[in-house]
């Protein structure tokens, strides 16, 4: 939880398939097909305190979409476009900039469905995700965020994939309308070389694939780590979230937000700042220089994915979870 000093926590449940042998079998087919989803199931519940503030001013509006059905089931497409203009609608530091009471958050990650079965099938990960929506409406969080990997299937499989999304958001739709949904997206949503036409394909589904937002007097930071990951794809949209983000870090003295927290796919590190160059985690050259730039900014605790089990370690004052 954090008060008036920033700390955190997290936990994950991975499903029962998802074992060091799965993960082994996994990286090696998807590597011999240029690609590398990981195996495993993972939701994590964080807590963070402040609250929400009043205002009136939306960062941008969105049009609502025909709601999607499925099954008998409805959902307002116009909910999960809400990240537009590099800022998240309903979220604005006009709306939000005042602390007034402490709250939480639920953090989920890696909901991946198609995964277990090589796209050919979700049903478990439809039931994982069911479990979890069932407790996030119990909770009642101040807002949700999934940090990436929504879907399994790559943006080169837009049959699958679109059907993943589809699917995805009739579960969560079912989160209580009063509780803020925010989405990232991951190497599955984007592809592991993003490029232009991988991101706006998102895009039209998720809306911005890097963004922030306020929430009670915190501001948050959301990443796409793809582009900071593998970048050959589109080298002009990296530099783009790379000047943004340190834009959007150098108003910390103006805006003073209460906490600032960062959110992401990758992770910069698993468990240790220096540690070796990985598959799950960024390379020491972008990890030194984001990890600077956040700590400039008295940035107290980034979340991830990818990793698809707990880990986490400090960097100074610099959690990540």
């Amino acid at each position: 939880s954090m008060n008036g000093m920033a700390s955190s926590s997290s936990s994950s449940s991975s499903s029962s398939s998802s074992s060091s042998s799965v993960e082994a079998e996994a990286e090696a087919k998807s590597s011999r097909a240029g690609k590398r989803p990981a195996a495993g199931q993972a939701a994590g519940e964080a807590a963070a305190s402040s609250s929400r503030g009043k205002g009136s001013r939306a960062v941008a509006t969105v049009k609502k979409r025909k709601a999607g059905k499925k099954g008998g089931d409805e959902f307002d497409d116009a909910r999960f476009l809400k990240a537009q203009d590099r800022g998240f609608v309903g979220l604005s530091r006009d709306e939000e900039g005042v602390w007034q009471n402490d709250y939480f958050f639920i953090q989920l990650a890696d909901t991946q469905l198609g995964m277990l079965h090589w796209d050919k099938s979700w049903e478990e990960e439809t039931e994982m995700l069911k479990l979890a929506v069932g407790h996030i409406n119990r909770l009642r969080p101040r807002f949700v965020v999934v940090c990436g990997d929504l879907v399994n299937a790559f943006p080169d499989s837009p049959k699958n994939s679109e059907a993943q999304a589809v699917d995805f958001k009739r579960l969560m739709g079912q989160i209580h309308e009063s509780i803020p949904l925010v989405c990232l997206c991951g190497n599955h949503d984007v592809g592991n070389a993003p490029t232009r036409a991988t991101i706006e394909m998102y895009g039209s589904r998720f809306g911005d694939d890097y963004f922030s937002f306020w929430v009670g007097g915190v501001r948050f930071i959301s990443l796409n780590t793809q582009l900071y990951s593998d970048p050959s794809g589109g080298p002009d949209l990296a530099e783009a979230q790379d000047k943004w983000l340190t834009k959007e870090l150098s108003t910390t003295k103006r805006t003073k937000p209460v906490h600032t927290i960062a959110f992401s796919h990758i992770p910069p590190f698993i468990n240790e700042p220096d540690e070796d160059d990985g598959y799950f985690n960024l390379t020491n050259v972008v990890r030194r220089k984001l990890m600077r730039k956040m700590k400039n900014a008295r940035t107290r605790a980034w979340f991830c994915g990818h990793y698809h089990r707990n880990a986490g370690g400090f960097d100074e004052d610099l959690e990540v979870v």
